[in-house]
């Protein structure tokens, strides 16, 4: 068990694809949701429409916790596949 996670480590830290991988689905996590709290913050309706401004920013909420979402295990499961290649060519040259 332990081999296997300085395996994981050697792996990870040789494949500069699978370190920007992770990288982008974090970073993109974390700017959708700045994003939509920013979208979030100046969102009002006036008038008879005020009554639903509440159940338009859930709305508008959960849609950007989804793409958050995407992107995040979208770019973990890239950043999977690099390190499924690169553990092969890791074991290919030693």
């Amino acid at each position: 068990m332990v081999d296997r996670f300085w395996e994981f480590i050697a792996v990870i830290a040789f494949s500069q694809r699978t370190q920007w991988a992770l990288l982008l689905g974090v970073v993109g996590f974390i700017l959708f949701k700045f994003l939509s709290q920013h979208v979030l913050d100046d969102f009002e309706l006036t008038g008879s429409m005020s009554l639903l401004a509440e159940p338009i920013k859930e709305w508008i909420d959960q849609r950007y916790g989804k793409a958050a979402l995407t992107c995040l295990l979208s770019s973990w499961a890239l950043a999977y596949k690099f390190y499924q290649k690169d553990k092969k060519r890791f074991y290919r040259i030693y």
